[in-house]
Parts: structure tokens; sequence; C-alpha cells
């Protein structure tokens, strides 16, 4: 079920607002914002997910990491996954989305992508199967929604872990 970030409340048809307490979301470039307003209003997360977009750009751009070292650990992980077909997935931490592909290539019925990087999350909304969600790990806008959920390199970026 989908819960507002801001009270946990469910937040029924439409995901991106609260009836509770009224929180409201947005779609920008085809990606869900799921922040809280105390997120939104916390200096120190909006610098950080600024930085952190600005190494996803770099990323996206001229790949951080060996290429070959990302597929291998996304293969790695789908080896893992015994029950993708027709399951809802989350992908929290999503990055560059190799992990979210292969998982639709297994038969997954959809793959929510998590990050805090919009750079990331706006090259992978366009794709079919995929949800791009903006939100912070530590509130996310969902409970008891998925079959299954993966990650991977993302507690390095927990700021309260």
């Amino acid at each position: 079920m989908r819960i507002c970030p801001e009270c946990d409340a469910p937040v029924g048809d439409e995901p991106l607002h609260c009836a509770s307490c009224g929180w409201r979301g947005d779609i920008r470039d085809g990606v869900e914002i799921a922040l809280s307003r105390a997120d939104g209003a916390n200096a120190l997360l909006r610098d950080y997910y600024e930085n952190y977009d600005k190494i996803a750009a770099d990323d996206l751009e001229g790949g951080i990491l060996d290429e070959r070292y990302v597929v291998n650990q996304a293969d790695n992980l789908l080896d893992k996954v015994r029950r993708a077909r027709g399951a809802l997935v989350c992908d929290l931490g999503c990055g560059q989305g190799h992990l979210a592909r292969g998982l639709l290539a297994r038969g997954a019925a959809e793959v929510t992508c998590v990050d805090i990087s919009m750079a990331y999350l706006k090259r992978l909304a366009p794709l079919d199967g995929i949800r791009a969600v903006l939100a912070n790990a530590e509130r996310l806008p969902f409970r008891d929604h998925f079959d299954i959920v993966v990650t991977t390199d993302v507690m390095e970026h927990v700021l309260n872990v």
C-alpha cells in the first residue's frame, strides 16, 4: 500500500496526496517526488541531494565505476532472486538501473526504482515496467507493497542508519 511519507497514513487512489495531513507530492520528468515536507525543508538533506545529483550526473556521463563491475554485481544479485516473475519489486537505491532492467527481463510485473537522484530516475522513468520514485530511504512511502525488495550499495548513503 502507498502511504504518506509525512504521517504514514494510507494515501489511496491519489498516491501523491494525503487526505489526513494535507501532504502533496509532485511529478517531474515522469518521476514521482515523495519526500516529506521535513525532508524538503532540511538544508542538510537538500545539499546532500544536490551533491548526489552531481555525482549521479558524472556517473551517467562517464561511469564512476567500471561498467563491467556494476553489471556483474547486478547479475550476481539477480541469481539470488528466485521468484521475480509476476512480482512487484522495489529496487531501493537503483542508481543506473542495471538491476531493475534485469528484474524486468526475468519477468517482474513492475519495478519501482527508488533513489534520491533525479539524474538517475528521469532516465529510468520512461521505460516500460518502471515506476521512478524520488524518496528518502529512511521514510519510504510504501508499506507491505512489494513482493521483493532489493538494494545494493545504499548503506553508505543513509544519513541516519
